[in-house]
Order: structure tokens, then C-alpha cells, then sequence
């Protein structure tokens, strides 16, 4: 998924950089850093432009559809953003699957997750769900 995401970078989708290989296993991902998360934004109280925080979100969540990906865990705090609030970009990419994958045990964070996942049927799929989460954060 990291190589899909260097060959088709986002500026709402955080930028991988590598991985570090230990024993010949990979030991971690390296994506580039960021200032603070939306969910530490918002709760500091300073003015940001939630309209344009907004339109990145449904952006990032677009240009990963188009993918064919789903991150299945957007929430105020995997998304981080740049000082002035305004362009978000989308970290923690443990619970992304493809489309209709079977999503495994991780699918998200109560109440941004979605509701109606039940087992054994769980699949990622695209939905709007999110943006609707995000317009009343």
C-alpha cells in the first residue's frame, strides 16, 4: 500500500519515505512529520479554517477511493495538520485495506467507525460517513 501511495502522492495523505529493515525484516515505516494532530487543533481553542480542514478531508478521502483504498480509521487524531490548521493530512494507515478486503480485526475508532460493520461480513468500502463525522467535530 506504501509504494501505491509513493507512486500516486497526495498532499492530504501523509508522504512515505521508506522503511527501516532489521534481520532482513521490515522494523518500521517512515512518513514524513507533521505539526499537530486536527483533534489537538481543535482542542487548543486558536482559530483555523474548518471549511478548507474540511475540503482536504473529502480530498484525501476522494484521491484514496479513486486508489481503490480505504484508511477505515479516520479520526481527529489520525489526521494531522499544518500550523495554520487549514490542510489536513491523513496518518496511521494500520487499518487501510483495498476495497471489499476483508478488514481483519482493526476497523476503526468508536464513534467514527462505521456503525454498521458486523462480522464475518466485514469488507472496506468507500463511504461518506467520515465527511459527516468531521462536519460536526
Amino acid at each position: 500500500m506504501c509504494k501505491l501511495l509513493v507512486q500516486h502522492p497526495h498532499p492530504n495523505v501523509a508522504e512515505y519515505r521508506g522503511c527501516v529493515v532489521e534481520d532482513n525484516r521490515i522494523a518500521s515505516l517512515c512518513f514524513a512529520r507533521y505539526d499537530i494532530t486536527l483533534s489537538e487543533k481543535v482542542s487548543s481553542g486558536a482559530p483555523f479554517d474548518r471549511a478548507a480542514c474540511l475540503r482536504g478531508i473529502e480530498d484525501g478521502i476522494s484521491h484514496l477511493h479513486r486508489l481503490g483504498l480505504i484508511h477505515n480509521n479516520l479520526n481527529p487524531s489520525n489526521i494531522m495538520v499544518d500550523a495554520g490548521g487549514a490542510n489536513p493530512v491523513f496518518i496511521d494507515f494500520g487499518s487501510c485495506r483495498r476495497e471489499m478486503q476483508e478488514m481483519g480485526l482493526k476497523w476503526g475508532t468508536p464513534g467514527f467507525a462505521m456503525e454498521d460493520i458486523t462480522l464475518p461480513t466485514r469488507l472496506a468500502r468507500a463511504t461518506s460517513m467520515p465527511l459527516q463525522k468531521f462536519a460536526s467535530f
